[in-house]
């Protein structure tokens, strides 16, 4: 080859050198151009999620909170329930249970002449004899 010819390839290159070099830092730019934008889209994601999972942090603990207040107040009706059918509240209201040999009775029908019953009270429990059934009912 002719020195001619070096010099013209060396100018060749040393251009294409240049070219390559003005192509890349463009696309080095353009890479952390893109990269920054990313990074601010990726950080007002995590900003919008972060505010949507407080905001689902805050249903779901008033959620609970409502939850547990309307468990409280069923607890709190069957407590009165079981506090108003206690039949030793029954009993001392001036009720009384009556029952005949291991069964409670529930009306006088179930009972005849000479039947003997304990009727137990809030003080305690009495014996008796039945002397007469009269219904109510026709």
């Amino acid at each position: 080859m002719i020195a001619g010819d070096y010099e013209s390839v060396y100018r060749l290159a040393a251009a294409a050198r240049r070219n390559i070099n003005t192509i890349l830092k463009g696309k080095l730019y353009d890479f952390r151009q893109n990269a920054s934008l990313l990074e601010e889209n990726i950080a007002a994601r995590i900003r919008r999620m972060d505010g949507e999972i407080r905001g689902m942090a805050g249903r779901l603990n008033r959620a609970e909170a409502e939850m547990l207040d309307s468990r409280l107040r069923e607890l709190n009706l069957l407590e009165n329930t079981v506090r108003n059918l206690n039949p030793a509240k029954l009993l001392a209201g001036g009720y009384a249970r009556i029952v005949r040999g291991n069964r409670n009775i529930l009306g006088v029908s179930e009972l005849q002449k000479n039947d003997s019953v304990d009727i137990y009270m809030a003080d305690g429990v009495a014996n008796a004899t039945v002397k007469t059934v009269r219904s109510n009912k026709p």
